[in-house]
């Protein structure tokens, strides 16, 4: 079977967070959702979250936030982020002449991708937080993308970063 879609996750894949900045950005949302002060002890009580959550968007959906309230905290400051390979522009830019390309993300990228150089036009589809209730790992946005795709499975290629998340 020959692959028919490619499918790719965003954070880390495509584009990376400085990640001390990331870092701040999610203990400091996470200090104001809880109204606690920023600590160590709350840095530890948050990755426990995330251990048990396994997305970093998924734990504050348990806290009663949106699911895309960590991806408008983190567009805010879209200087955080940069391509994970320079060289992805051209190389999206090859694959899209040979097979259709979409996004699964947690993150809102209608702005951010072209702020990185990287053309709407290049994906056939992007799911984000406004097509699925529950952010990744759950299963409803990779069911979403075989029925966007109108392929089967086997011949949709993800490729992600996470094993947790993206699996």
């Amino acid at each position: 079977m020959a692959i028919k879609h490619l499918w790719l996750d965003f954070t880390d894949t495509i584009a990376s967070m400085d990640k001390a900045s990331f870092d701040r950005l999610i203990y400091s949302s996470y200090a104001d959702v809880t109204g606690k002060k920023l600590s160590n002890e709350l840095i530890d009580e948050y990755k426990k979250l995330l251990a048990t959550h396994k997305s970093n968007s998924a734990v504050f959906v348990a806290l009663g936030k949106p699911n895309d309230f960590l991806s408008n905290k983190a567009n805010e400051s879209a200087d955080l982020l940069k391509l994970t390979d320079e060289h992805l522009p051209e190389i999206l830019g090859r694959l899209s002449k040979r097979y259709p390309i979409s996004i699964f993300s947690n993150t809102r990228l209608n702005t951010i991708l072209p702020s990185l150089g990287l053309p709407l036009s290049l994906f056939t589809h992007l799911i984000g937080p406004d097509e699925v209730k529950a952010p990744k790992p759950a299963l409803e946005g990779f069911e979403k993308m075989l029925e966007l795709s109108g392929v089967p499975a086997g011949e949709t290629l993800f490729v992600g970063d996470n094993v947790e998340k993206d699996i």
